[in-house]
């Protein structure tokens, strides 16, 4: 079991810790947030977006309490200046949004002791890897020290983008993604740098720029500057869909391209990442889904013979937290085995670090409990090895040389979040069976 820490407790530190809690070959021993630890508990138990959280949820001066297990949460501005080598933090994820720069995560590492840095965004600058699973794992296997897991979109368009390059060649592309409003934007006219973000985001269809396209390139380098897209911010809470249109080097149509589809959702190195859907739904019922794309076959169109049109729902909030904890424990099953869980001493040594959150009573807040993101059966298909990863292009390239011999079925649909009560028990086998390097997809 590796030691992870969470340096900004939002939207996705949140959904990273939840599901986190739901593995066990990662212990989560401190949270860095300038909350307080009232808010914060309140904030992972209730949740506007999936529900309430059935794990028992409390607090004290310095922590928070989950079914009984309290972990540290430090207060502190300053990566340098936090306890990660008193605490033994194998990996810490970056996802405050403010240390996006490789050398402002290294602080992680250099001054406050982690081993590794896993960050929830697109990275600015050199020194970081970016990391895209289902495109370009086997890049997992480096000397880096600091990693990127791109955005919400990337990991969406790339592994779509990765089968129809290899299956057809693409010549040229454009992606237009139609995204819900994030915490960025405003609920009320108010200045910003982007003029069309200073705008109300509740009453507004918000056109914005997207790095997706570059970072896509990253990961799958033939779309270097063949490749581009936009951002459309519009007012619903979570779920987005990219529409990617493309010119192929090859005349196809669109029952080719969804067999392609069918055929790589079906393959275990794409298992948890990519799915198809052949039902006509909307946004709300990819809610909780923990895939990084979902194609909609019957948006899939073709004019001419080479211009196509092929679309992707992504829960930008879930899906791409579930992402986020698989390269971190993809990261952390890279460093050498050891015991580095902290000790009593250790913990303690840590207790005033945290002034700032003297909070004074204890507060539960385990009364309601209702929904959460459901984790489906395909998520909790294995990979290939990490250690022994096919190359992607190939494992798409063979889809080609099947789809005369196999009839797909419907495969992957979405299934709209209820609970994951329901999904526990198949929980610990399928952590257990991630313990080796052949797991980077799903529970």
């Amino acid at each position: 079991m590796k030691n992870v820490a969470i340096n900004g407790f939002g939207r996705i530190g949140r959904n990273a810790f939840k599901i986190i809690k739901m593995r066990s070959d990662l212990k989560i021993v401190a949270i860095n947030d300038l909350t307080d630890t009232k808010t914060l508990a309140h904030l992972l138990k209730y949740d506007s977006n999936y529900g309430t959280y059935e794990s028992e949820v409390s607090y004290d001066d310095d922590g928070i309490i989950v079914d009984g297990e309290h972990i540290k949460v430090c207060a502190v501005k300053d990566p340098a200046e936090l306890p990660w080598k008193e605490l033994a933090v194998d990996v810490v994820i970056e996802s405050t949004g403010l240390f996006v720069k490789p050398e402002l995560a290294r602080a992680h590492i250099d001054k406050a002791g982690a081993k590794r840095v896993v960050i929830s965004a697109p990275a600015k600058g050199e020194g970081a890897k970016t990391i895209v699973l289902g495109v370009n794992d086997d890049d997992l296997k480096t000397d880096a020290d600091i990693f990127s897991n791109a955005s919400c979109t990337t990991n969406c368009i790339a592994p779509v983008m990765a089968v129809l390059e290899a299956n057809f060649g693409i010549d040229k592309a454009m992606m237009t993604t139609v995204h819900s409003y994030t915490a960025s934007q405003k609920l009320q006219d108010a200045p910003a740098k982007d003029l069309r973000e200073a705008r109300n985001a509740a009453e507004n269809i918000v056109p914005t720029t997207t790095g997706a396209s570059i970072a896509a390139s990253l990961v799958v380098p033939s779309l270097k500057d063949r490749f581009g897209g936009l951002s459309v911010r519009v007012p619903t809470p979570v779920v987005s869909i990219s529409d990617i249109t493309a010119v192929l080097k090859r005349n196809t149509t669109a029952e080719e391209i969804n067999e392609v589809f069918k055929q790589a959702a079906q393959q275990p190195y794409y298992q948890g990442i990519l799915a198809v859907s052949e039902d006509e739904l909307v946004s709300s019922d990819f809610k909780g889904n923990s895939h990084s794309a979902i194609v909609d076959l019957p948006l899939t169109s073709v004019i001419g013979g080479n211009l196509i049109k092929v679309c992707a729902w992504y829960d930008n909030e879930w899906g791409y937290s579930n992402r986020l904890v698989e390269v971190t424990a993809d990261v952390a099953r890279l460093l050498p085995e050891e015991n580095t869980l902290p000790n009593a001493n250790q913990v303690n040594q840590v207790n005033d670090f945290n002034a700032v959150n003297s909070v004074a009573s204890t507060a539960s807040l385990n009364e309601l409990t209702t929904a959460q993101p459901t984790v489906t059966n395909s998520d909790q298909a294995l990979s290939a090895s990490s250690t022994d990863m096919p190359d992607p292009i190939e494992v798409a390239n063979q889809l080609g040389q099947q789809l005369g011999n196999n009839t797909s079925s419907e495969v992957n649909n979405p299934v709209n979040s209820t609970t994951y009560n329901q999904e526990m028990n198949n929980t610990d086998q399928a952590s257990n069976n991630q313990q080796n390097l052949n797991a980077p997809r799903g529970f």
